[in-house]
């Protein structure tokens, strides 16, 4: 059985190998260049542009035929992978249509480079009426191992293109006009080895095989241990006796350290993220307070702090109750202030001693941001909080390029704090773990581009003040 086992792992590797190299000799890995050819671009940026997909067709080598397409008001393949005839298809291109649906455009060409391909972009970076977005062409290249070499055309929106080739692991080459062939190749085939190197990295590997000894070998006798000497499997014995009393008495050492006098638990350690200001229990009784003494009044199961969870994966019914949660307005979160001490000394001291101030539990997400002070927020207990890059519709909004127009989303609904990942590309981060869609607690820190966030509570005074007398 482990004989067929090494030689089944064996004729696994070889098949690999054998498409590895095959993935070589037609280019290392397959190519498809997506040329923009809708009216946002003249009549002589279009022929440029033109020039200079058949300089880099005619560049590759002959046997890697490329696949070609365009986009205007559709997609349109000039020469699908492999069969070739592009460059000759290239010399009658001119602009058409009224719209140029750019990531339509560039999800056909990843779809149609399998798993791990060089799609070459040359286009201005404008969209118009696609049915899909950019994040949506840039998480499926991701996703597939495709890596895009964009070249800006006509007006190029180069922040665009720039973005393009940053979230994908390419490259930009610059402006249609000012890009040199050679190098624009060159670059090409780099991705191409960095690609076809993942490929073989990822080529399974066959299992060790097991040699059997020959049939006729035997085992040498051993000489006869000395007279008055132990035999070696008598001190094997011996030490393998000493071995386990010793695992024995460790373990009621550490069961009888893990107890406590009285029968009284243990506190759990809630020091599980470093700089995390764990506050007291809040659901001590209000009634028999001492005077001057500060009162929590009870607060829902948000405020009770239990050991750190793990953020817990939502159901689809919760995620729509956020997703359909109305969201605070732009710039409509203002920054607090965690430090609470004017408030205290605002009660005498002598209405102290009859006088109990009360306090309430918040939940504060706070942002730290690299290179600015942290800040913190107090998340409304009606409405969403929606986060990322465009100012106009989200809450909070960040300059930060790897953080996704609208990122994600954090809402409290009842009594519970949740976070949906909004289709963002590069994900939301808790911990080393991406996720989609999670219940949040107290303590939890998340992360999305460049931004740490983290959610507390924060206990701070209601202004209200009873009588204990």
């Amino acid at each position: 059985m482990s004989s067929f086992r090494s030689t089944s792992s064996l004729v696994t590797l070889a098949l690999a190998l054998a498409l590895t190299a095959a993935a070589a000799a037609s280019g290392e890995v397959p190519v498809v260049l997506a040329l923009d050819s809708s009216r946002s671009l003249s009549a002589i940026e279009s022929r440029a542009t033109a020039d200079l997909a058949k300089q880099i067709l005619t560049g590759l080598p002959e046997d890697a035929r490329p696949g070609v397409l365009v986009f205007d008001d559709e997609v349109r393949w000039l020469a699908r992978p492999g069969a070739g005839g592009g460059a000759q298809a290239l010399d009658t291109l001119a602009p058409a249509g009224r719209f140029t649906v750019l990531n339509d455009g560039l999800i056909e060409g990843v779809r149609a480079l399998g798993n791990g391909g060089v799609l070459v972009l040359l286009s201005d970076g404008l969209d118009e009426n696609s049915a899909t977005t950019l994040e949506d062409a840039a998480r499926l290249a991701s996703e597939r191992g495709v890596r895009l070499v964009t070249v800006g055309a006509g007006r190029a929106d180069e922040r665009t293109l720039r973005r393009l080739a940053l979230l994908t692991g390419g490259q930009y080459a610059g402006r249609v006009g000012a890009v040199d062939g050679a190098n624009l190749l060159a670059g090409i085939q780099t991705l191409q080895s960095d690609i076809a190197a993942d490929l073989a990295a990822r080529a399974p590997k066959p299992e060790p095989a097991q040699v059997m000894p020959p049939a006729t070998a035997t085992a040498a006798p051993q000489p006869e241990p000395a007279s008055g000497r132990p035999a070696a499997s008598w001190l094997l014995a011996l030490g393998a006796a000493v071995a386990a009393l010793g695992i024995v008495l460790g373990f009621l050492l550490a069961r009888r350290r893990g107890a406590t006098p009285g029968g009284e638990s243990v506190e759990p350690d809630r020091g599980t993220q470093p700089g995390v200001q764990w506050p007291a229990a809040a659901n001590a009784p209000s009634d028999g307070t001492a005077p001057g003494v500060l009162a929590v009044s009870p607060v829902s199961a948000v405020s009770a702090i239990s050991p750190f969870k793990a953020p817990q994966p939502i159901d689809e019914v919760q995620i729509a109750r956020v997703r359909l949660r109305p969201v605070v307005r732009p710039h409509g979160l203002f920054e607090v202030s965690l430090d609470e001490t004017a408030e205290f000394q605002r009660l005498p001291f002598s209405d102290s001693i009859e006088r109990t101030l009360v306090l309430t539990a918040e939940v504060i997400l706070t942002v730290r941001e690299p290179g600015k002070e942290p800040r913190s927020y107090r998340l409304p207990p009606d409405r969403a909080v929606d986060i990322g890059r465009d100012a106009t519709s989200n809450t909070l909004a960040f300059p930060d390029p790897t953080m996704s127009t609208q990122h994600l989303r954090v809402a409290l609904d009842d009594d519970e704090i949740y976070l949906v990942d909004l289709g963002s590309t590069n994900g939301v981060l808790v911990g080393e773990r991406r996720v989609d869609a999670v219940q949040l607690h107290p303590g939890d820190r998340f992360r999305a581009g460049m931004i740490e966030f983290e959610i507390g509570l924060h206990h701070a005074s209601t202004g209200r003040v009873i009588e204990t007398a």
